[in-house]
């Protein structure tokens, strides 16, 4: 099986455009292949690695379609941080410490 290896690289590089990834999913690819073959009687291991790469790289790349069109509504309808209450009150709270140890201070260091 290993013989088809530099051209399944070379088949895949081209449909995703990157050669890592392309080399990840022929790893992909050739372990699937080995788990399959003890199951099955591969007649033509060629086609079959061609078959098992063909389709991982088109689910990758629905998976990163899907990835890239997720829009978070929850940014459109939020208050800027300084704006929620909770910040609000512990900015408040900070501020209050501080004075409170402004004040403690000797009169000479105020």
């Amino acid at each position: 099986m290993l013989q088809y290896y530099n051209e399944l690289i070379y088949y895949i590089q081209r449909m995703v455009g990157d050669k890592e990834e392309a080399a990840d999913i022929i790893q992909e690819t050739y372990t699937k292949a080995i788990e399959k073959s003890k199951q099955l009687n591969i007649k033509n291991e060629r086609a079959f690695l061609y078959k098992i790469a063909r389709n991982i790289a088109i689910d990758q790349s629905r998976k990163n379609q899907r990835r890239e069109f997720i829009v978070y509504e929850e940014d459109d309808f939020t208050i800027p941080k300084n704006e929620q209450p909770d910040e609000i009150i512990l900015e408040n709270v900070k501020e209050e410490i501080l004075l409170e140890a402004l004040d403690s201070l000797p009169k000479h260091l105020q």
